[in-house]
Formats: C-alpha cells, structure tokens, sequence
C-alpha cells in the first residue's frame, strides 16, 4: 500500500480514537495548542490537576465541579526574560476552575512583556487564564 495512504489511515484512527476515549458530556482541559505571541499569550503545560501529576496527554478529562490546575509557562523565542536569580517556581501557578459539564477549558499564560525586573523575579509578570472555552 502507498505510504501515504497508510500514514493518512493511521493519523485518522489515531484522531478517532483520541476523540472517542471521551464520554459524551465530559469535560477536557487542555493547553492552547500554540503561542499567540500578538498577545502575549503563550502555552501553559498542564502539570497537576487537584494535586495529582499528570502524564503527558493532550487533554485531560475532569468531572464537573471546583479543580485546581497546576501549569507551567511554556515561552518560546519571541519574548524570553532573563529572569536573572529567579527560581523555576516562579514559572508554575495555580489556576482554580469551576469547570461545566460538557465543556472544553483551554488554559494559556498571559504575559506582560513590560514586566519590571522585581515582577519577573516574583513572578508577577504573568498569569494562567482560560483563554477559550467551547462545547466538548
């Protein structure tokens, strides 16, 4: 069979499946799928939910009701402070969800890029945000 067409079926059952593992109603968090530098908003690695570790997954399924999610700022190379003496967890925050039955929570780190040098070293300079949420 052409190499194409395989690598074609393999993506839409990988797609499918990705899909289908998930209960009609469900809901998902997830990161954005890429940066929009435009506005400042870059991607947040999702690294705890209530506490737990995640693995690496796409998107997360969570029950209705109250969550805490623990993400990661994920920079690319349009903007990276030097962040002179500042310690890794200042790249990590919570966020607290009220999440809705059947709803896709799309997390993301909001930026200000004109941060002075005291908000970088705290922290200060950015935050975790829903940047969209849609029907699962």
């Amino acid at each position: 069979m052409n190499r194409r067409i395989c690598h074609g079926i393999i993506f839409l059952a990988l797609a499918f499946l990705s899909y289908s593992s998930f209960a009609d109603g469900e809901s998902v968090v997830a990161s954005i799928p890429h940066a929009i530098s435009s506005k400042n908003i870059y991607k947040a690695e999702i690294i705890e939910i209530d506490g737990v570790p995640t693995g690496a997954a796409r998107d997360y399924p969570l029950a209705p009701g109250q969550h805490t999610i623990r993400v990661r700022m994920m920079l690319n190379v349009d903007w990276t402070p030097k962040l002179p003496g500042a310690s890794d967890s200042v790249r990590e925050k919570e966020i607290v969800l009220d999440i809705e039955p059947g709803t896709k929570y799309q997390l993301a780190a909001k930026l200000d890029i004109d941060a002075p040098i005291e908000s970088q070293l705290d922290g200060s300079y950015w935050e975790p945000v829903v940047y969209d949420k849609f029907p699962n």
